[in-house]
């Protein structure tokens, strides 16, 4: 059986990277990361939805749950969340009916229909909420995405599966191709142990190739791609991932196979546009690993850095300011040198 990624208690990628903003950014992500739940924050749904199809073989319905249309106003949702939020996971198959001390608190928490008596306000939280909150108890343990997500998810999907440049990935026909999901590596860098978990991997035993692939959906085109990737610094996790592969095949019968530059696979959630590959070429690794200067002339750390930042606080147990704040790449402690 094994072992679930968020279970690894090692360093990752996403965490790592954010000790280059300061160390204050990696404690808040680090603290977020140790307390986030198996369900997925609203705002990155459809992407885990479009990921999940392309690059799991869980069924889709083990994991989300597809919320019905509705026609219930926010505050009835808000009154709804409230109430279904004060029962723990064995109270889920309550009705909202049985629910009349909860509805009252969350009334007077939003201010709804105050100037009404309290069984008005019951009675018509419960007709207007009781469908959404029968879907909320049905989604226990799953991550909820819209009915109009899940339609748009299916469609990225599909312009994904049948694209004539994509699909030679992700549908593989010949029996000396391979498509590993979700490849799980453990590595250690300079002895700090890490963790990270690739989308795709794409093997070619013809050719002794390796293409690390990632899934990424954008709400805009993506011809616009290419400004996200410093924005969020994906060439940092090409470089990372890139380093993990290396370790992972050596020493084993994929030793001597060569990695081919890493790959993004980018779909808009509108669909607008056709999905597109983008390859990080060898100026793009080398800033994601040693760091560097864009064509704006915007300075990068990059993989390399990041280490030396976690060890030293690490170490010191200091996280209150960067490292050069502590004086240990100026003369004084408690500046910071600006140059020109």
């Amino acid at each position: 059986m094994e072992i679930e990624y968020r279970t690894i208690d090692k360093l990752n990628q996403s965490l790592l990277k954010e000790i280059l903003k300061s160390p204050g950014s990696f404690v808040r992500a680090q603290e977020k990361y140790m307390q986030k739940e198996k369900t997925i924050p609203s705002h990155f749904v459809f992407g885990s939805a479009v990921d999940h199809m392309i690059t799991e073989d869980v069924d889709f319905n083990d994991k989300f749950y597809v919320m019905g249309e509705s026609a219930v106003s926010d505050t009835i949702k808000t009154i709804v969340d409230y109430v279904h939020d004060e029962f723990g996971p064995e109270e889920f198959i309550r009705k909202l009916e049985d629910c009349r001390d909860s509805i009252v608190r969350a009334c007077s928490y939003v201010n709804y229909g105050q100037a009404w008596k309290e069984d008005t306000r019951i009675n018509k939280v419960i007709e207007q909420g009781q469908n959404y909150f029968k879907d909320l108890a049905a989604s226990a343990g799953k991550t909820i995405i819209s009915s109009e997500d899940f339609s748009k998810a299916v469609v990225a999907h599909a312009s994904m599966m049948s694209d004539p440049y994509m699909s030679k990935y992700l549908k593989p026909k010949e029996s000396h191709m391979e498509l590993v999901k979700k490849k799980v590596i453990e590595f250690e860098y300079d002895g700090i142990p890490m963790k990270c978990e690739l989308d795709l991997v794409f093997i070619n035993h013809k050719l002794n190739t390796i293409t690390p692939i990632d899934v990424k959906t954008t709400g805009n085109t993506v011809y616009g791609f290419p400004y996200t990737v410093w924005k969020y610094r994906y060439d940092f996790q090409a470089a990372v991932y890139h380093f993990a592969l290396e370790q992972a095949i050596s020493g084993t019968n994929l030793n001597n196979y060569h990695i081919n530059h890493f790959k993004w696979f980018v779909v808009e959630k509108e669909s607008v546009n056709h999905p597109l590959i983008y390859k990080a070429n060898s100026k793009v690794l080398e800033i994601g690993f040693k760091g560097g200067t864009l064509s704006n002339g915007k300075v990068l750390e990059g993989f390399y850095s990041a280490i030396e930042r976690y060890k030293f606080h690490k170490n010191n147990d200091k996280w209150n300011y960067p490292m050069e704040y502590y004086g240990t790449t100026s003369s004084n402690p408690g500046e910071i040198i600006l140059s020109v």
